[in-house]
């Protein structure tokens, strides 16, 4: 075992069960005095010590210390890990386990994987049902579930390439037209990663660039509807607050997801899920996307060629550069951008 390695073990075994009794102090004072960038830290800091606990000993204390309440065969104290769970539960709320994306709500240049917990861009319209509630040009998606009310969290992983966003979106957002994207309007707000790695805000048509720069895939979402927070974490070592929208919500809410470039998705991941599985979806989105049909009427079935020189086109415009990234962000050019392809 080489040093680094023999250092993490060790480290993982001076974590004393005390620690914790400590950090849920902490907690309990800064639910008291609101400080959701304390509060960030110290559930970091707990997703840590579950995570290390795994092997029944960071979670127990160091090895040859007193064992008492700490299972004989190394598996942690019972009860301890729902302690670590129930005091991130107070810090961010429950988490939406049964999160999926609305078939009806999703636009028809978006492909939803067969779980209904990804979604990726589609270079050709994709024949789904008539829906009113479907976008016409939007390549975004709300989830089934809305949120009239408490607070709750649920967690996303983005694709390396192309660009995703977000965030939420009250059911009466427009579904055509140019105020309709996911910020675009005073219904929505959203959380936006550019192909230049860079992340942005937007809300009633108002961006904000932020300073951070992406250095994680994975975002949590946490909403506390009755406090008016709608709040971004990037999921790193240590988690990181990215940005907090506060606003009198008067709707229900709905998650809201977009994808815009050649390879992009984004999916619904759980909490614990280790992430392994959505390293495949790129491969795997694209060929869905080469293998769909377009089944607008009078058109056939793309042949490889034409679909590779679309791939093409819409990739040297995506990657033009950092000086054009906001001209193809723009609403009315991906709908100029689609419309020339088709």
């Amino acid at each position: 075992m080489d040093r680094e390695a023999q250092r993490e073990k060790e480290g993982r075994r001076e974590v004393p069960q005390d620690q914790i009794q400590q950090l849920w102090e902490r907690v309990q004072l800064g639910l008291r005095i609101p400080d959701m960038e304390e509060l960030c830290n110290l559930a970091g800091t707990l997703g840590s010590l579950l995570a290390q606990g795994s092997d029944g000993a960071a979670l127990c204390g160091a090895e040859g210390a007193d064992n008492e309440g700490r299972e004989a065969d190394g598996i942690m104290a019972p009860g301890l890990a729902d302690t670590v769970l129930g005091i991130r539960r107070l810090i961010y709320g429950q988490e939406a386990t049964d999160l999926v994306l609305d078939i009806n709500m999703v636009g028809k240049y978006v492909f939803v994987s067969g779980d209904r917990k990804s979604a990726s861009l589609s270079l050709t319209k994709l024949h789904y049902p008539q829906s009113p509630e479907r976008f016409q040009w939007e390549p975004q998606a709300l989830s089934s579930r809305s949120f009239p009310s408490g607070r709750h969290y649920w967690e996303v992983e983005g694709s390396e390439l192309g660009g995703w966003g977000v965030g939420a979106a009250y059911p009466s957002i427009e579904r055509g037209g140019g105020q309709s994207d996911i910020g675009e309007n005073n219904k929505s707000w959203c959380l936006y990663r550019g192909n230049n790695n860079r992340y942005s805000v937007r809300h009633d048509s108002k961006w904000t660039q932020l300073p951070h720069v992406n250095c994680c895939r994975r975002i949590r979402i946490r909403l506390d509807y009755e406090a008016g927070r709608l709040s971004f974490y990037e999921l790193s070592e240590p988690i990181r607050r990215l940005h907090t929208f506060t606003a009198s919500f008067t709707e229900p809410l709905h998650a809201a997801f977009w994808v815009w470039g050649n390879g992009a998705w984004v999916r619904i991941i759980r909490e614990r899920e280790k992430g392994a599985e959505v390293l495949t979806l790129e491969r795997e989105t694209d060929r869905q996307i080469r293998d769909s049909e377009d089944l607008t009427p009078g058109r056939e079935k793309l042949d490889p060629e034409t679909r590779m020189q679309e791939e093409a086109a819409l990739s040297h415009i995506i990657h033009k550069g950092e000086t054009e990234r906001n001209s193809w962000e723009r609403p009315s050019c991906r709908r100029k951008i689609i419309g020339l392809i088709h």
